[in-house]
């Protein structure tokens, strides 16, 4: 771990988007760059490569969201976000400066470049617990919706809900929250140690296997699911997405003719239920075979 000189912040985090292969984490509560084209090209660069960018910005402040939007990012907003992270996959820059063209000409902030494997791990374990899922912890158990209702995105998630139950899950592990799109379902028992997160995005549905075992046992499992990765497309009928940072396993359907997911009806979910029939027993199956190889 270096300590990183003022002046030479901004350079780290922008040799760390350069050198970005498959993933990139910005966590950054303050965000302007309107004329800061050393960040703006760079961040073009990476998803010219396919790299895959996660951009955490503080809920309900002035922030640019739109300035985001523009170069084709859409920030996840976290409610009292303060901290300020940079990682791709092999190392990260922790610091107080944020992704403001202020910060990076006058602001007096310190950095420090984390190359280590364990900090790095620790990092990413910290993203998990108390960013990434934030929202997540904060949302409220689902309750039970009336069959009348003329609301047509609740009728979808009444069905998607009943069918979670019918399943076999428990309404206590079934919570809800709101994105920028619509409701996120989570099931946060699907297993023990996993979860299963089924939720809108800009231009398709994702379905998101977390895994909540400690770093070295999540890892493993991560690794063992990976190397199937061939096995579990054949048998779900989509390609899977590892992402490498987060140790985690993605599915993006773009199956719906309908993005205005505020009118999503019981078309949509017949759409989405076949995938999650044979999902749900893929899954189950897979995981218990990488349970019993690496715990």
């Amino acid at each position: 771990m270096d300590l990183i000189q003022p002046a030479e912040i901004s350079g780290k985090i922008m040799t760390l988007i350069d050198q970005a292969k498959e993933e990139i984490i910005i966590v950054s509560p303050y965000n302007k760059f309107t004329y800061w084209k050393k960040l703006t090209q760079r961040i073009e660069k990476a998803k010219q490569r396919g790299v895959i960018i996660r951009w955490y910005i503080r809920k309900n402040v002035d922030n640019n969201v739109e300035q985001i939007r523009q170069i084709g990012i859409e920030p996840i907003e976290i409610e009292n976000l303060h901290c300020k992270l940079y990682l791709n996959e092999q190392h990260a820059v922790v610091t107080s400066m944020n992704l403001h063209e202020y910060s990076d000409t006058s602001s007096i902030d310190i950095g420090y470049l984390i190359t280590e494997e364990d900090k790095y791990k620790e990092l990413i374990d910290f993203i998990d617990v108390y960013i990434d899922s934030y929202s997540v912890s904060e949302s409220k158990f689902v309750e039970t919706t009336s069959k009348e209702s003329t609301n047509k995105k609740v009728d979808f998630i009444d069905l998607l809900v009943t069918f979670i139950l019918e399943s076999g899950f428990e309404k206590g592990n079934i919570k809800t929250h709101e994105n920028r799109y619509g409701t996120v379902v989570t099931i946060n028992e699907f297993m023990e140690n996993f979860e299963l997160i089924l939720e809108p995005k800009g231009v398709y549905y994702r379905i998101d296997l977390r895994i909540n075992y400690p770093y070295k046992i999540k890892n493993a499992i991560y690794e063992f699911l990976r190397a199937n990765e061939n096995e579990l497309n054949r048998l779900i009928g989509f390609k899977i997405d590892f992402g490498r940072q987060m140790k985690r396993i993605k599915l993006d359907l773009e199956i719906f003719d309908n993005y205005e997911y505020e009118n999503w009806d019981k078309d949509e979910f017949e759409k989405l239920q076949p995938v999650l029939t044979t999902l749900i027993d893929i899954y189950k199956s897979q995981i218990n075979n990488a349970v019993q190889q690496c715990v």
